[in-house]
């Protein structure tokens, strides 16, 4: 369960995983106006771990005539997630 701010307004979805391998978790989230799917790979490096990341939103009803113009606010929302993601990992590995 997740919730969070988006423009003003709070919305909350019950996410469940769907994929759970060494190098891949997918996860997919339902609410009242969306429905994700969070699709996060991981390919071993020297010393590191890349992760890659990528979100699908699909809007349900009204919400779907945002989906254009919500479009940029999502993609801003992705690039603050590729820095605060590293730190939010190092965090919770100590």
């Amino acid at each position: 369960h997740n919730v969070t701010e988006f423009r003003g307004r709070r919305t909350e979805l019950t996410y469940r995983l769907d994929t759970y391998t060494p190098d891949r978790l997918v996860f997919s989230g339902v609410s009242q106006t969306a429905e994700t799917t969070d699709d996060l790979t991981f390919t071993p490096g020297a010393g590191s771990t890349l992760i890659t990341y990528h979100a699908t939103i699909r809007f349900k009803g009204l919400s779907a005539l945002a989906s254009p113009v919500l479009h940029r606010e999502f993609e801003r929302l992705g690039d603050e997630i590729t820095t605060t993601m590293p730190r939010a990992v190092a965090r919770a590995l100590g």
